[in-house]
């Protein structure tokens, strides 16, 4: 009955003509839940570096000045009627009338149906890379504008940035720049180096070019904050170069807000924590990033640090870790060049007539606060425009480079090698800038004030090796002449009280051996260094007597004595090491 009373209920309403209504005007609820308000100008899905969606979309919008920005919502917020990013959107965008519930969901909605094409947003200067279907898209951000570097990315890339990376724009012209601050560059080969490396920062990655750390050091007003605010007005303006008093772990997390550019960090011999600084000079070589683990027990990834570091300090990194446990190994010299300044008028070597060297570093100091940054724009500008070309001649030309500073110097060492192949970089980056009108110096300067540079590096090491070998063997030296009487004659083994001692000696003059107990060696030399490493620059220097068996030797004991002439492993040690070279007559 039910059932036949419900089929009369719909053949009635089947038999009766449609009524006619008048076509009227969409409400408005209607327009805002299918049209986008006039001040949204776009609605695009936000996807990550490799192309993937990321669950999110990105509204372009003007705010109530018709300035550009973009805002990020989640697409689970939406779908679940949160409207908070959608509130804090239309405040910015000066859409009052959408400020209600209602309004905030049909808004939501609206952006769901406009859905468009893909966006990849960054959210600070630097160094960029986005792919679509295989293919690298390469570009670098400045002052929030980007750049491409090659084929224009297919996927839209737009930056966000985040409330610390406000850069201020320039204050002055190129040529107002180098009138006052890079005409000073020729004949001052330090500051030339300093801006070449600061150059060099913005090339690394998008090149695939290995990086190298400048590290200045020098007695105090020596003139080495100077050259490091030279560099710094390239792209900012000069301020207060920052010391490392203070943790590893907030150095580090000062140096990741400087994305391929100049860094800058003053007197590193403060450091707290000297291991962490160690790490933190590795990191900043390889351009790597530091993983931990939080309590949801995944692997958490802190941007890499990827600056050009420029660092200042009244020490060698050898003399730094000098009086501790650090471990400094071979790689650290592939990766930091240091810069010992000596001269009477400190790291200048021009000063212009009528000024002292102290008046000269002020006027610089001066200069430097007041005229920045049009030489980075620029430079940025000129990498974008000229990518291809720099492409295809940079290996060549790097080769050509390293190949003059080696020969010049006869270098043949793996670990110097390497480290003047980061120099080559800075020259290239020299002559790219010279190439676009940039600076006021010449080709044949910029090779210069590398080779003097390189120059000093290698008369500083009077072995031949690099800064971490000079500190083995001079490490190995203070061992032996502090602790001459740990060492007993091998013709007493077995015979006398071994406590406490080091090992034996054998031989007399020019042919007496310093025996280290293997034991004893590791302990003492291997812990710092690396017993591998160790060896190898004592054996390099001349100072290590080993057989082909690897770095320890074996002698025959005493036939007198509990060993009774049997055969026994050390490390042998000449005593040359503990003099210094007779000087060739001229």
């Amino acid at each position: 009955m039910k059932n036949t009373t419900v089929k009369n209920v719909q053949a009635s309403r089947a038999t009766k003509p449609p009524v006619s209504r008048t076509p009227s005007r969409p409400s408005t609820s209607h327009i805002a839940a299918c049209e986008l308000p006039p001040s949204v100008k776009h609605v695009y899905q936000a996807v990550d570096a490799n192309g993937n969606e990321l669950g999110s979309v990105v509204v372009e919008a003007l705010d109530a000045k018709g300035r550009q920005f973009y805002s990020r919502l989640d697409l689970m917020q939406i779908a679940q009627g949160r409207n908070d990013e959608i509130a804090r959107l239309a405040v910015q965008a000066g859409m009052h009338d959408y400020l209600s519930t209602k309004r905030l969901r049909e808004l939501g909605a609206a952006f769901l149906q406009h859905i468009g094409s893909a966006i990849h947003l960054v959210d600070r200067d630097g160094f960029g890379q986005v792919k679509d279907q295989g293919i690298e898209y390469r570009f670098y951000v400045h002052r929030g504008v980007i750049h491409t570097l090659g084929t224009k990315p297919s996927i839209k890339v737009a930056c966000v940035p985040s409330s610390e990376q406000k850069l201020m724009p320039p204050s002055c012209e190129l040529q107002t720049w180098n009138d006052h601050i890079g005409k000073h560059l020729k004949g001052n080969p330090i500051m030339l180096i300093a801006v070449l490396a600061a150059l060099a920062s913005a090339m690394h990655r998008a090149f695939n070019l290995p990086r190298l750390i400048l590290m200045i050091v020098g007695q105090s007003s020596q003139g080495k904050t100077t050259v490091q605010q030279i560099a710094q007005s390239a792209r900012e303006q000069a301020r207060e170069i920052e010391n490392c008093a203070g943790t590893a772990n907030g150095i580090r997390a000062r140096l990741e807000q400087y994305q391929d550019c100049p860094a800058f960090l003053d007197e590193l011999h403060l450091a707290e924590n000297l291991d962490g600084l160690v790490k933190l000079i590795f990191l900043v070589g390889n351009s790597a990033s530091r993983k931990t683990s939080a309590a949801d027990q995944k692997a958490h990834e802190a941007p890499p640090l990827t600056c050009g570091l420029i660092a200042a300090s009244e020490k060698t990194l050898a003399e730094i870790v000098a009086t501790s446990r650090t471990t400094l190994t071979e790689g650290i010299s592939a990766r930091l060049l240091e810069v010992v300044v000596s001269g009477k008028n400190g790291i200048f070597h021009k000063i212009p007539e009528g000024l002292t060297p102290k008046q000269f570093s002020d006027q610089l100091k001066t200069a430097c606060e007041a005229y920045y940054g049009p030489l980075w724009d620029a430079w940025v500008s000129g990498l974008s425009r000229n990518h291809e070309k720099i492409s295809v001649r940079l290996p060549a030309k790097l080769q050509e480079v390293e190949a003059e500073l080696c020969s010049e110097f006869e270098i043949t060492d793996r670990v110097t090698t390497r480290m003047v192949r980061g120099l080559a970089v800075w020259v290239c980056a020299g002559h790219a800038a010279l190439k676009m009108k940039l600076l006021q110096v010449t080709r044949s300067e910029i090779i210069d004030a590398a080779k003097l540079v390189l120059k000093e590096h290698v008369t500083r090491q009077k072995h031949g090796t690099t800064p971490v070998g000079e500190k083995v063997i001079m490490s190995v030296r203070n061992l032996i002449d502090r602790n001459a009487n740990r060492f007993h004659s091998l013709s007493m083994f077995g015979r006398t009280e071994q406590s406490g001692i080091y090992g034996y000696t054998k031989g007399d003059g020019e042919d007496r051996l310093f025996l280290f107990l293997p034991g004893v060696f590791e302990e003492l030399v291997g812990a710092q260094f690396g017993t591998q490493m160790a060896c190898q620059k004592l054996l390099d220097a001349g100072y290590l007597f080993a057989d082909s068996e690897g770095f320890q030797r074996q002698f025959r004991l005493p036939q007198s004595g509990q060993a009774k002439g049997m055969r026994k492993r050390f490390y042998a040690v000449k005593a040359s090491i503990c003099y210094e070279s007779l000087a060739e007559p001229t």
